[in-house]
């Protein structure tokens, strides 16, 4: 019986946790990602003037 209880606690948390964790954690990992490829750009073009044409540019090359 104890065994049983566990496992329908289980069936019910897990889907709970996941549908909640699962897209804190995916979206952490896509922020990580954004991050990490917006400072090599930052580090490429320091030399840039960073105005809004070149942020422009970026996302729009970046896109296509």
């Amino acid at each position: 019986m104890q065994l049983f209880d566990t496992a329908n606690l289980l069936s019910i948390m897990l889907p709970a946790f996941f549908s909640f964790a699962l897209p804190i954690i995916i979206f952490v990992i896509l922020v990580n990602l954004i991050t990490k490829f917006m400072r090599r750009k930052l580090r490429q073009k320091s030399y840039v003037k960073f105005n809004q044409r070149n942020i422009a540019d970026t996302f729009s090359a970046n896109f296509y």
